[in-house]
């Protein structure tokens, strides 16, 4: 049931992301994008609630975490699998390694 739940979330995510965007990320990194707005922008929006709590120990330009250029894909992963702080932890049937993949790939992909 999660993963037709997460499908039918990618998908969507998919289809409401807008095309310029689209064309300038890879499969992986859209992959990645839909499952951080499935999963993980409810608190990571520019304003959830992690991000106001990241703004509380760092810059402003460091608290959103999809406009930051300085993360590293072993840290995401870390972080997602053992949480931090108010953050949970997410296991295995959460989010698989290749999810975890995708969603770095996302976040550390160049911005421009």
């Amino acid at each position: 049931m999660r993963t037709v739940i997460v499908a039918m979330a990618v998908s969507l995510a998919a289809i409401v992301v807008g095309a310029a965007e689209t064309e300038t990320l890879n499969p992986q990194q859209q992959q990645g994008k839909a499952l951080f707005d499935a999963t993980c922008v409810y608190c990571h929006n520019a304003r959830g609630f992690a991000t106001e709590r990241l703004r509380t120990r760092l810059p402003e330009d460091r608290s959103v975490l999809t406009e930051r250029t300085d993360l590293d894909p072993a840290y995401i992963r870390t972080i997602v699998r053992n949480g931090l702080a108010s953050m949970p932890a997410y296991t295995p049937t959460d989010l698989n390694e290749e999810e975890i993949r995708a969603i770095a790939a996302y976040l550390t992909r160049k911005k421009t």
